[in-house]
């Protein structure tokens, strides 16, 4: 990938979004920047420039698989896959403040190894060629987030114990809250607008 593995306790940090990372047109798939354990990635914009790596499909721009990672105000767009990747060994994890705009497959995949080890806040999806938020694996919540016109689900939450909490949901092309996993929420606080809410 462009950064690959950071280490333990590494903290990547840019000066606000104008601060770029961008996808030469010759990158190669896979992981682009993975957050190590204790570490952070805050304050900067990744371009995936799918337009000239369409064939890159499994790119993922920011990916956190360890444990007490941060991923804060990221901005990541146009990945020919995904935006920001959590996974099933994720444990303590946190994505705030981030925008994940236009990439091809899903913008948002939030996978996680327990109940309460991983959260999205404060988050905005824009344009997702799938699902903007997918809560595919494991108990996520989501909270406080927007999705906007995905190609498919708004928020969905596959996984047992998941909860969607103070999300608003608008013109996605298909359901805008999907929560089929067991004993899974989605609060009354939150919101939808052109979808419907199934599961």
């Amino acid at each position: 990938g462009l950064i690959g593995a950071m280490g333990t306790g590494v903290v990547l940090e840019g000066m606000g979004w104008g601060t770029i990372i961008k996808m030469a047109a010759t990158a190669t798939n896979g992981n682009q920047i993975v957050v190590g354990t204790n570490g952070a990635v805050r304050k900067f914009k990744i371009d995936g420039t799918k337009a000239t790596n369409t064939g890159l499909t499994s790119m993922v721009l920011i990916y956190a698989p360890n444990t007490n990672s941060v991923v804060e105000n990221i901005w990541a767009i146009n990945s020919a896959a995904y935006g920001i990747f959590t996974e099933t060994t994720s444990v303590n994890v946190r994505v705030s403040g981030c925008i994940v705009d236009s990439c091809s497959t899903g913008n948002y995949i939030c996978r996680s190894s327990g109940v309460n080890q991983v959260k999205i806040e404060s988050c905005l999806s824009i344009g997702s060629g799938g699902r903007g938020f997918s809560g595919d694996s494991g108990a996520v919540i989501i909270e406080g987030c927007l999705s906007r016109t995905s190609a498919t689900f708004g928020i969905s939450t596959d996984g047992a114990d998941s909860e969607i909490r103070n999300c608003y949901s608008s013109n996605n092309s298909s359901v805008g809250f999907n929560i089929t996993g067991a004993r899974s929420k989605l609060s009354s606080s939150s919101a939808l607008s052109n979808g419907a809410v199934s599961g």
